[in-house]
């Protein structure tokens, strides 16, 4: 009936139609009713022919199962996915590129938002420039890499990753897979230092010497511009420094100091918290006069670690910067390792603990 309706509509209207029918056997063919003309040019009829289409049919369909397979496993993985494309000067040297997709775990492991369609530059605006020389080598030569990195831009993550390239080579698309292994390496740079921190600390007896080489190892692996052990008074208003690690030329601090001069390190401490501040000259929650005793020490960026003992605050660990410093998390859970170590219980006989 549908066919005979077809070729009435045909008649009426002098338009093709073409419509897809199944035979019995399950084979797919495309129907096209088409007028037929005389020589004369009179329609004396319709015309009725068949094109058997069934391969086609399963070519799509295998399509269509092999992109739902694709976009499960892609929206299901824990690894972060992306696939972006790379954008060159004039002079074809790569210096950004695209997202054209990414997966759910793409966030999770290395802290990007809303990335599809946007640049990294629009992302992450001071991304190092090695990554545009890994994914552009990828890009043009067609070569899969398999390698770890890290961003200090990305909050100082690292990255095991799997980059090839997907799609026709003037394309200039790469396929990147990633993990977040900033943990591990944690682990690993954690090992390392009190390994060395324990070879330098083992043939001394001397507290003030265990003192001074554990805050020189902790500064020459951090490339921190100084680092100290500071007392606290049993009232907790004032801050004794005795001693420094400084790099370099970078002034030493020595003497007392106030506590309640440092806007609100000073809770953080009390509370037993590691204080982080990247910038203590940008941060909001700080007054004026809070900054102006940061600059008095030259302190643009800090680590403080609090020693605490029966509840009471006693002494710090503290790690500073000449310039503001986006302290990773690794930097700071390594100066917060530290507290934890064997050398502790004999630097907190020097401090009274």
């Amino acid at each position: 009936p549908e066919m005979l309706a077809d070729a009435g509509k045909v008649l009426s209207t002098l338009q093709t139609i073409e419509r897809e029918v199944v035979s019995r056997e399950g084979r797919h063919f495309l129907a096209r009713f088409a007028p037929y003309r005389t020589a004369q040019d009179r329609i004396d009829g319709v015309v009725l022919s068949f094109v058997d289409i069934t391969e086609r049919i399963r070519a799509e369909q295998a399509v269509r199962e092999s992109e739902e397979k694709y976009h499960t496993l892609f929206d299901s993985m824990d690894e972060g996915f992306c696939i972006l494309q790379m954008l060159y000067t004039a002079e074809g040297k790569p210096v950004d590129w695209r997202f054209l997709e990414v997966n759910p775990a793409f966030e999770k492991h290395n802290g990007l938002f809303n990335a599809t369609g946007k640049t990294i530059r629009e992302l992450a605006p001071h991304i190092e420039p090695k990554w545009m020389e890994i994914y552009g080598r990828v890009a043009s030569t067609g070569e899969s890499l398999r390698f770890e990195e890290s961003s200090a831009t990305l909050d100082g993550r690292a990255f095991d990753l799997y980059a090839f390239r997907v799609g026709l080579p003037l394309e200039r698309k790469v396929a990147v897979l990633f993990t977040d292994i900033t943990e591990r390496k944690l682990h690993e740079r954690g090992q390392d230092f009190l390994l060395k921190l324990s070879d330098a600390l083992r043939p001394l007896g001397d507290a003030l010497e265990i003192e001074r080489t554990a805050t020189r190892v902790l500064g020459e692996f951090l490339e921190a511009d100084r680092v100290l052990y500071s007392d606290i008074t049993p009232d907790g208003e004032d801050i004794l420094i005795a001693d420094n690690y400084v790099r370099g030329d970078f002034p030493k601090v020595m003497g007392q100091l106030k506590t309640a001069d440092f806007g609100p390190t000073r809770d953080v401490l009390r509370s037993g918290q590691i204080y982080v501040n990247h910038d203590p000259q940008a941060d909001e929650s700080f007054t004026e006069a809070a900054r102006a005793a940061y600059r008095a020490v030259n302190i643009a960026s800090v680590i403080v670690v609090p020693l605490i003992k029966d509840g009471s605050w006693v002494c710090n660990l503290v790690v500073q910067h000449g310039s503001p410093r986006k302290w990773s998390a690794v930097e700071t859970a390594l100066v917060g390792e530290t507290r934890s170590e064997e050398h502790t219980s004999e630097l907190q006989s020097h401090h009274d603990l």
